[in-house]
């Protein structure tokens, strides 16, 4: 499925400038004619250049790439059965085992993790989010899933 329109935000900038972008074909966006559409800080010149620049940064260094290189390898450590310390099911990233689906399991595994210093926090009952940056190193992501496997086996 190809969408017709993409609407882009957030992350747009990385975060330093508030910026979004409606991003189409010409004949889809061509409805529009001058004047019959407007934004209170459409065309803003310095969200343009925080925007061209962080795109810039994105390509530059790789980061999509990065990320699902990383984000695989995260995945893959925290799905294996050592994770968890729980032979039957593994813990992952996008939802907790059974062993620990309900809300307030939830929630008290996101504590455990935050006092573990690993950022988690319980996003809808039963998922634990993971949110490392883009640009998180290797070693970083290693001890993360370490200090994981600490809080599930206790």
């Amino acid at each position: 499925m190809t969408p017709d329109v993409y609407i882009l935000g957030k992350a747009l900038s990385g975060g330093f400038y508030p910026v979004s972008a409606v991003v189409s074909r010409r004949d889809v966006l061509g409805v529009f004619g001058p004047g019959s559409h407007g934004s209170t800080f459409g065309g803003n010149p310095l969200g343009c250049a925080v925007a061209r620049e962080a795109m810039r940064v994105l390509h530059d260094e790789q980061l999509v790439q990065r990320s699902a290189t990383e984000g695989a390898w995260l995945l893959e450590q925290l799905r294996s059965p050592a994770a968890s310390g729980h032979s039957r099911r593994s813990w992952d990233a996008a939802s907790c085992a059974p062993w620990s689906c309900t809300s307030p399991a939830a929630t008290s595994t996101a504590k455990r993790c935050s006092s573990a210093a690993c950022s988690a926090r319980r996003h809808t009952a039963p998922v634990i989010r993971l949110s490392p940056p883009l640009v998180v190193a290797r070693r970083d992501l290693e001890w993360a899933v370490e200090q994981f496997r600490a809080v599930f086996t206790r």
